[in-house]
């Protein structure tokens, strides 16, 4: 059985939060190792706040991905099922066959840092086609689980929806668009200084069978089967 996504224990704790809710999303509950989340919370949250107070300014690019660093080794040396990936920079995209789009057209999760009236991490897990026939409306939305927990909205654009019925999937719809923007909107990528993502694709049956084989798996992990 798959667990609810989690929200913030804290103000700062939104990095490991939605790490860990990317694995939450992808395997049942008896199918996650402890050790990572003790990993999680032990290299994250490694910001100091500007009065140099350790953990109070978040967690780093870095911190990222060193846990994605760490956990390529462990799935290789204990046979986990699982492909995960480091990107920054311009690969930080929702452009046509971006690394973001395939892994989560594949099934896989991503976690992207973005802007939320401040730096934040989010969660994404699918992607989704609008359905109203109004020509203003968005065409595209990503599903997001934002683990900031909120009682209202706090942006000014209703274009992003909320859900409610979803607690082990996303609890946002957000326009591609806003993802793309180039000004600072409500969980841009795109205007980003410090643009980066982890992704994460299961593998094993059901899933992606055959890493090493399949050539849309190796454009996205050029080292899967390795």
């Amino acid at each position: 059985m798959k667990s609810p996504l989690m929200y913030q224990t804290t103000d700062y704790d939104c990095g490991p939060t939605a790490v860990l809710n990317a694995l939450r999303f992808l395997y049942d509950r008896n199918e996650i190792p402890p050790e990572f989340l003790s990993k999680a919370y032990s290299c994250m949250l490694d910001r100091c706040n500007g009065e140099g107070v350790t953990c109070r300014g978040g967690t780093t690019n870095a911190a990222i991905r060193y846990y994605v660093d760490w956990l390529k080794i462990y799935a290789r040396e204990v046979h986990y099922n699982i492909l995960v990936r480091y990107i920054d920079g311009e690969d930080v995209s929702f452009k046509e066959n971006s690394l973001i789009r395939k892994c989560l057209t594949m099934g896989g999760a991503a976690v992207v840092r973005c802007f939320a009236e401040e730096d934040h991490f989010i969660t994404l897990t699918g992607l989704q086609m609008g359905t109203s026939e109004n020509p203003y409306d968005p065409l595209e939305y990503v599903r997001v689980f934002d683990p900031w927990y909120m009682e209202q909205d706090l942006w000014q654009n209703s274009r992003i929806q909320r859900v409610f019925d979803r607690p082990k999937s996303c609890n946002l719809l957000v326009p591609v668009e806003n993802m793309e923007s180039e000004y600072l909107d409500w969980y841009s990528l795109a205007n980003h200084e410090e643009k980066c993502a982890a992704l994460f694709v299961r593998t094993g049956k059901g899933y992606v069978i055959h890493p090493e084989t399949d050539l849309s798996v190796k454009s996205i992990f050029p080292d899967a089967g390795q």
